[in-house]
C-alpha cells in the first residue's frame, strides 16, 4: 500500500465513487487508505442519520457508525457489483443497527432452552404422529 502525501491527495469531489476500475471503490478494494477515507466521508453522514434516529442516541449512533464502517471495510471484496455498493452499505447498516436496537431491547436474549422432553408440549395433541403401538 502506497503512502498517501499531500502532494498526490485528490478531493473527494473530484474522484467518481464507482467506475470501470478507476473508482474509488475499486482503489478501496485495492487497500488503498485515501480511498478508504473517501467512501467514509461520501456515506458517514447518511449512515449516522441513520443510526442516530434509530437509536436516539449521540453516542449509540457514533459507535455503530464506526462498527458499521470497520465492518465495511474489512469486507469489501465481498462486493460483486460496484453500482450496489450503496445498496450493500445501507443493508449491512441496517442489519447492524436492527442487531444492536434487539441487543439494548432484550438484553437477556431471546426465548430460554428447552430442556431435551419439554420441546413435545409446543406440538399440538393432534400433531403429534408418534404412537407407540
Amino acid at each position: 500500500m502506497a503512502a498517501t502525501t499531500a502532494a498526490n491527495f485528490v478531493p473527494c469531489a473530484e474522484i467518481p465513487i464507482t467506475g470501470n476500475g478507476t473508482g474509488v471503490l475499486a482503489r478501496a478494494k485495492q487497500g488503498e487508505a485515501q480511498a478508504f477515507f473517501v467512501l467514509f466521508q461520501a456515506y458517514a453522514s447518511q449512515i449516522y442519520g441513520l443510526s442516530l434516529s434509530a437509536t436516539r442516541d449521540v453516542t449509540a449512533a457514533e459507535n455503530l457508525t464506526r462498527d458499521i464502517f470497520v465492518a465495511t471495510f474489512t469486507c469489501l471484496d465481498d462486493i460483486h457489483d460496484d453500482a450496489g455498493f450503496t445498496a450493500w452499505l445501507y443493508r449491512r447498516a441496517a442489519k447492524k443497527i436492527v442487531a444492536q436496537w434487539a441487543k439494548r431491547r432484550y438484553p437477556q436474549g431471546f426465548g430460554h432452552r428447552l430442556e431435551p422432553h419439554q420441546h413435545l408440549r409446543f406440538v399440538g395433541r393432534g400433531d403429534l404422529a408418534i404412537h407407540p403401538e
